[in-house]
């Protein structure tokens, strides 16, 4: 049986953020040895992939638990991503 989540808006926030950050970092990490010249065979391709993936599931399914109990808070939640998000990729 699945446990219900009992987490208010502002708990969620705090770990959305960390998770979101750890997302960004391996995104970012992947796309730097993405781009970088190399000679990887697919398998090195797909497993650093699958690990990138992997570290965003966590942020994903924060993500929709928030806007699906907490709609009115999207605007307040992409306002605390921002930041981390150009620290990381520079925008």
């Amino acid at each position: 049986m699945r446990e219900l989540d009992t987490r208010d808006a502002n708990t969620l926030m705090a770990e959305v953020a960390a998770e979101f950050r750890r997302a960004c970092v391996a995104q970012r990490e992947f796309l730097d040895w993405y781009r970088t010249p190399h000679e990887a065979k697919f398998a090195e391709w797909l497993r650093r992939y699958s690990e990138m993936v992997a570290e965003c599931e966590p942020w994903a399914a924060s993500y929709e638990r928030i806007r699906s109990r907490f709609p009115d808070r999207m605007d307040q939640l992409h306002a605390l991503l921002l930041p981390i998000r150009r620290e990381i990729f520079g925008e």
